[in-house]
């Protein structure tokens, strides 16, 4: 419900009423942006792993040249996350920089991650990624070969492991 208030939902505006609450939401709203930007300091610009994935990729080139005057300098960033042009969020499989809800991902499916233009993944997100193809083997045990159930886990399972392999030679 908190998110709800702080990103200002068309129905919460009658409950922030006082002085207090909106310095509240105002402060949990900033403390939000400090937090975003401090996971995509460690998992984006810290890191020492190969980022890939949709934005990941862009990201990658930009460190590969060292041109590190745009896109990672870190005073720049800290302003563009503080203004709200910028954010990063962890997802099952690494990390997203969408800058508004994301509409694809549920809770069932993470393929609509790795397709994804805005996705950013590292050297952590193999390992989710193996667990995430381990889950589906187990299970797809308790259904039959012929069920859809079944069908679709090992839709996935394909799916995750060429992604894998696809970035694994990258």
């Amino acid at each position: 419900m908190t998110s709800y208030y702080m990103n200002n939902a068309a129905f919460a505006v009658n409950f922030v009423k006082n002085k207090s609450q909106v310095e509240f939401v105002a402060e949990l709203n900033t403390q939000r942006k400090i937090a975003q930007f401090i996971h995509f300091d460690n998992e984006v610009i810290n890191t020492r792993s190969t980022l890939f994935g949709g934005e990941g990729v862009r990201i990658q080139r930009i460190k590969d040249r060292g041109d590190f005057n745009v896109e990672l300098d870190r005073e720049l960033t800290i302003k563009q996350f503080n203004r709200g042009e910028r954010s990063y969020r962890n997802t099952i499989l690494g990390g997203c920089s969408l800058n508004e809800p994301c509409s694809k991902v549920t809770f069932t499916n993470v393929l609509s991650c790795t397709e994804c233009a805005y996705s950013i993944f590292n050297g952590t997100s193999l390992e989710r990624i193996e667990k995430a193809i381990g889950m589906l083997e187990r299970k797809k045990l308790i259904f039959s070969k012929d069920s859809p159930s079944y069908r679709q886990l090992e839709r996935e399972e394909v799916s995750l492991r060429a992604f894998l392999t696809r970035n694994l030679k990258e």
